[in-house]
């Protein structure tokens, strides 16, 4: 499980991005657990699709959990819940991939 901690923008998403294609390369389904994140930009949002298509090139399980409000919100802005996979809590998306 992946805990990103504050706004996901720039070198943090980057960061985030990097953290990711490590999990994903190695074979392992992952959660990323939002509940700290309060804000995600048009680069945040971009990791977040790149993964999810990474996840699915290697037939891995990747779902986003717990996302505050405004991060649900900007999901849905920009239609995203239909491209990545979103639980409402990290203990859902846990039962998820087991």
């Amino acid at each position: 499980m992946l805990r990103p901690i504050g706004v996901l923008r720039g070198a943090s998403s980057a960061r985030l991005r990097q953290r990711l294609d490590r999990a994903l390369a190695d074979n392992t389904d992952v959660v990323v657990d939002l509940g700290s994140v309060p804000s995600v930009d048009s680069t945040g949002l971009g990791v977040m699709i790149h993964a999810t298509k990474t996840a699915r090139t290697h037939c891995r399980s990747l779902t986003f959990a717990a996302p505050s409000a405004r991060v649900k919100a900007m999901i849905e802005r920009t239609r995203l819940q239909s491209v990545v996979t979103l639980s409402s809590s990290v203990e859902a998306a846990m039962e998820r991939i087991r």
